[in-house]
C-alpha cells in the first residue's frame, strides 16, 4: 500500500517536471511547476501521521504560493507589456521595451523562483521537506555508491527503493533499538520472498521483564505482540514444569519483512536465509544499538585476565565480525579483538579491548535495563 502510494507520487512529481521543462512558454513552465509544487507537499507529508511532516509540508506549500504570486504578477506585466508569454516572442520584444519595465519583470519572475526553488535567502522550508526521509535519505545513498564491488552483481537497487519509505517511516531511536537486537537475539523468518516477515526473540526465563519492556515500547507499536514461556506450562502436558525461557514472537509487519531484506540473504549450500550484516549498518547503529546488543548477546568476562565486554557474533561471518569490529571503532571509538569460538568452523567472538570499557559504560548505561548491567560487570 505504501509503496504504491510512494510512487505514485514519484512518477507523478516525474511528469510535471517534464512539463516544466519541455514547454514553450511561461503558462506551461508555471502549471509544471504548480505541479511539482502540489507533489511535494504530498511527498513531504507521506506519513501523514506525523507531526513533524505535517508542518514541513506546510512550510513548503506556503513558501511554494510566495513565490506564486510572485511569478503571477510578473507574468501578468509581462502579457501588458508583451501581449504573449511565449519564449520566442518575449525575447525577440525584450530589446525594444524600456529596461526600468524589463527590470521589474524580471525581479519578479527572479523572487519567486528564488522561493519555489528554495534559494538563499528563501530556502528555510528546504531542510524541514527532508522528514520524509529524515532517516534513510543518507543511507540509500550509501547502500548503493558505496556497497563493495565484490557484491555489486547481487545488488537489487529496486529492493531497497522499495524498503525505503517503510523503514524510513519509524524514529531514529527505535531503529537503532532493533538493531541491536538483530545483531543479538532478535531474528526475522520468512517462508520464501513472497512471504510476510515475523520478528521475534528467545531469551532466559530471568528476561521477562526486558521483553515486555520491548514489547511495550518498541514492538507493540508495529503490531500485535506474543510472548510464549517455554517449556509452555498452559499446557497439560508440561504442566508444573519450570519455565527456563521466553518466546516473544510478533505478527507479520511489511516492516519486518523490509528488514528481513537487509539482514538476510539465501544460501544456496544450506538452502535455508542465513543472517548478515546490512550493507551500511552505519546508519542504523548507535550507543543505543549498542546497549541492545550487549543486553541481547554479551556478557561480562570476569574470569579472564582482561575483564571485558565480549559480544555473541558466532552467527556471523569472519568477514562480517570485521565490519562489526570497524563499526565499533570508527562510529564509537571503541577498540576491540577478535576471540575465535569454533576454530573449525571459522566462528568468532568480538573481544572489548580493556582500554575501551570506560567509553563503552559510559556510552550504554544510560540504555542498559537494569536487570543487565552486571554484563557490563558493575
Amino acid at each position: 500500500m505504501h509503496n504504491q502510494r510512494f510512487f505514485s507520487y514519484l512518477s507523478l512529481f516525474t511528469f510535471f517536471m517534464l512539463i516544466l521543462v519541455s514547454g514553450s512558454n511561461y503558462l506551461v513552465m508555471f502549471v509544471g511547476w504548480e505541479g511539482i509544487g502540489i507533489v511535494s507537499f504530498l511527498l513531504i507529508s507521506f506519513w501523514y501521521t506525523r507531526i513533524s511532516a505535517v508542518k514541513a509540508a506546510t512550510q513548503a506549500l506556503i513558501m511554494n504560493r510566495v513565490g506564486d504570486m510572485l511569478l503571477s504578477i510578473g507574468f501578468f506585466a509581462m502579457i501588458a507589456l508583451f501581449g504573449s508569454l511565449d519564449y520566442a516572442t518575449v525575447f525577440s520584444l525584450s530589446p525594444y521595451i524600456n529596461e526600468t519595465y524589463i527590470t521589474i519583470i524580471g525581479l519578479l519572475i527572479f523572487a519567486g523562483a528564488t522561493a519555489k526553488s528554495a534559494q538563499i535567502p528563501l530556502h528555510v522550508w528546504l531542510p524541514a521537506s527532508m522528514e520524509g526521509l529524515k532517516i534513510l535519505n543518507k543511507f540509500l545513498i550509501l547502500l548503493i555508491f558505496i556497497y563493495n564491488v565484490k557484491n555489486l552483481s547481487s545488488f537489487n537497487i529496486n529492493l531497497y527503493l522499495s524498503i525505503l519509505p517503510i523503514i524510513s517511516s519509524i524514529p531514529k531511536s527505535t531503529l537503532q533499538t532493533i538493531t541491536g537486537n538483530m545483531l543479538g537475539d532478535g531474528s526475522i523468518s520468512r517462508k520464501n520472498y513472497n512471504s510476510a516477515g515475523i520478528f521475534a526473540m528467545t531469551m532466559d526465563a530471568y528476561s521477562i521483564n526486558y521483553l515486555e519492556y520491548l514489547n511495550k515500547h518498541i514492538y507493540s507499536n508495529f503490531t500485535t505482540i506474543n510472548i510464549y514461556p517455554y517449556p509452555n506450562v498452559l499446557l497439560p502436558q508440561h504442566k508444573g514444569k519450570k519455565i527456563t525461557q521466553y518466546k516473544m514472537q510478533s505478527k507479520t509487519h511489511p516492516l519486518f519483512t523490509a528488514l528481513h531484506d537487509l539482514w538476510y540473504k539465501w544460501d544456496n549450500e544450506t538452502n535455508k536465509f542465513i543472517k548478515i550484516i546490512p550493507l551500511d549498518i552505519s546508519e542504523m547503529f548507535s550507543e543505543i544499538s549498542l546497549a541492545y546488543w550487549i543486553m541481547d548477546d554479551g556478557y561480562f568476562d570476569s574470569y579472564g585476565r582482561t575483564k571485558t565486554v565480549l559480544l555473541c557474533t558466532e552467527s556471523f561471518s569472519k568477514e562480517d565480525c570485521i565490519t562489526l569490529q570497524n563499526l565499533l571503532l570508527n562510529k564509537l571509538n571503541i577498540k576491540s579483538t577478535l576471540k575465535i569460538r569454533d576454530k573449525n568452523n571459522n566462528r568468532y567472538r568480538i573481544r572489548i579491548s580493556k582500554t575501551s570499557m570506560e567509553i563503552v559504560i559510559s556510552l550504554v548505561k544510560p540504555y542498559m535495563h537494569n536487570d543487565f548491567l552486571y554484563k557490563l560487570g558493575i
